[in-house]
């Protein structure tokens, strides 16, 4: 059977990735300090991945989603990291962004009690409508709109909603998030692509003592003109941001939801 073969355009701007890719030589110069290496990059080898200053990765399993290769085992490592408040995973559809960020957001809040609950801000945008367009109070609007969210927990509505319950869980829209004060939270800014660089801004200063933000999103999927390109406040806060020491990066390239996604999630639009 003949393969497809997609011819890919480059990419309109080369983002920061988090990681590279060494030889064993160049690994044995930045481990003995001969040669500096960015701040919390991740270094790959083909006999494993290593953090910035050549020590093993080190972070807890999640039950049922174990990493499917070196990109993932770096954003686990990363959002397992507590030393590393800002993180930022990017890259295709169906590479596990959501999923990891929320289920390690699980974890701390509710088995390790680190932070008092997950915080979830997602653009209406990303899905073509607005939170205007949806019928019922703001509460309802959003049930429809979160369905993303949910689909990335364990246990779906049931779980959703013992969370909610328990005041362990909150969502909201960037447009409502200006003078919040978020302490000891699990933020998780998703679809962040649809973001512009004021929005990334305000939303980055909303977080308060305690508490680590994630920003996921697919640049790729960046259809609004308002965000496209040097408009983008994702690739931006991750240019500027990358050599501070509280800042990690992942660049997931892989999509490990199958074949099929993973052709369109390749398409350049």
């Amino acid at each position: 059977m003949m393969s497809l073969s997609l011819n890919k355009e480059p990419m309109p701007m080369e983002l920061y990735e988090g990681y590279r890719r060494v030889t064993k030589e160049e690994f044995d110069q930045i481990y003995s300090g001969a040669v500096d290496n960015p701040v919390n990059e991740y270094l790959m080898m083909e006999k494993g991945v290593f953090r910035s200053d050549g020590s093993p990765l080190s972070y807890r399993k999640i039950r049922g989603f174990t990493p499917k290769n070196q990109e993932q085992m770096i954003a686990f490592d990363l959002l397992d990291n507590d030393d590393i408040p800002i993180k930022f995973l990017y890259g295709v559809a169906g590479s596990g962004k959501t999923k990891a960020a929320l289920q390690y957001g699980l974890m701390k809040v509710s088995l390790m009690h680190k932070y008092e609950g997950i915080f979830v801000v997602r653009h209406p945008i990303s899905v073509g409508e607005t939170l205007g367009l949806y019928s019922g109070n703001k509460d309802e609007k959003m049930r429809n709109w979160i369905n993303p969210i949910i689909d990335n927990l364990s246990g779906g509505d049931v779980s959703l909603e013992r969370l909610l319950a328990d005041g362990q869980l909150h969502f909201d829209v960037p447009g409502d998030m200006q003078g919040r004060d978020l302490k000891n939270l699990f933020i998780i800014i998703d679809e962040s692509q649809q973001l512009t660089k004021e929005q990334v801004k305000m939303l980055g200063s909303r977080v308060s003592s305690g508490s680590v933000i994630c920003f996921c999103g697919d640049i790729d999927q960046t259809f609004d003109p308002r965000f496209k390109g040097d408009k983008n406040g994702l690739s931006f806060a991750i240019q500027e941001l990358r050599n501070e020491p509280e800042v990690g990066v992942c660049h997931l390239t892989q999509s490990v939801r199958g074949r099929v996604a993973e052709l369109f999630a390749s398409l350049r639009v």
